[in-house]
């Protein structure tokens, strides 16, 4: 009875955790394109240099929220390497989505935005595993109170 318990608290944390994960996806998206429409509309950017702009932002909006919330990692002696390895990351997963998307396009013959969407889903599931298996993964003593005498 022990082991079901355990395995259900284990579950429902994990939905907890995925509902963060997309919460926290979402969030950043909404400040990616409201960064690039404030500065292309609002500020007259020209629209590239505003796209590179959001993106960073999203970045870091994402960063923060998906150590510290979504994955609940408070250590900060890592924080530097965890922040590179999140952009590279990020760059492959836009170079991941840009070639999908022409894929889908190009030899599938889907309309751009069905090609996105699939994308989209495609690299939301391979980051999750990402974050959580190799950027924020915990660590064996970590949470663990040492007693020293």
């Amino acid at each position: 009875m022990e082991r079901i318990r355990v395995f259900s608290l284990r579950l429902w944390g994990q939905r907890h955790k995925l509902a963060r994960y997309l919460i926290s996806g979402g969030s950043a998206t909404a400040v990616n394109f409201f960064v690039l429409y404030a500065c292309t509309e609002w500020l007259h950017v020209y629209y590239l240099i505003s796209v590179v702009f959001a993106f960073m932002c999203a970045l870091g909006v994402s960063f923060v929220l998906q150590k510290f919330w979504t994955f609940k990692d408070a250590q900060q002696g890592d924080l530097h390497r965890q922040a590179i390895v999140y952009t590279c990351v990020a760059i492959a997963n836009t170079i991941i989505n840009v070639t999908l998307v022409y894929l889908l396009v190009e030899f599938v013959g889907v309309h751009y935005l069905l090609g996105q969407f699939v994308s989209s889903g495609f690299i939301a599931f391979e980051s999750y595993f990402v974050y959580q298996l190799f950027i924020f993964k915990k660590r064996p003593n970590e949470g663990v109170d040492i007693q020293r005498p």
